[in-house]
């Protein structure tokens, strides 16, 4: 089957992204671990009373995230596990922002805020 951006809901896309951007924080702090502790995928399931193979799904991305699981995680590799929600940036022209003119068609002053007259 093939599926292509149109079949998704912008919800959908941001939260794949979401839990994409979230299951690369691990792999990374898990590939850190590794390689400045040593620590491998059997001593965090023994650490969690998993069977190994659940960490290599949920670090390849073949098993779900869930919140308790990232918590989880974080604390097997001694991590402190963080959420932000920033408002998203809004895109074109906002009432403060400073517009360049274009000088050879236009004379007037060179920067335009939105207290210029």
């Amino acid at each position: 089957m093939t599926f292509s951006r149109d079949t998704f809901s912008p919800p959908d896309v941001s939260a794949a992204r979401f839990v994409g951007d979230v299951r690369e924080e691990l792999l990374l702090a898990f590939l850190e671990e590794m390689s400045e502790r040593g620590l491998k995928k059997s001593d965090i399931a023994r650490l969690l009373g998993v069977h190994r193979s659940a960490v290599t799904r949920i670090l390849n991305g073949s098993a779900p995230l869930e919140l308790r699981t990232i918590g989880q995680l974080a604390w097997a590799l001694e991590r402190n596990p963080e959420f932000k929600l920033p408002k998203k940036k809004k895109h074109g022209r906002r009432a403060n922002s400073v517009a360049i003119t274009n000088s050879a068609t236009n004379f007037g002053p060179l920067f335009v805020t939105s207290d210029t007259p």
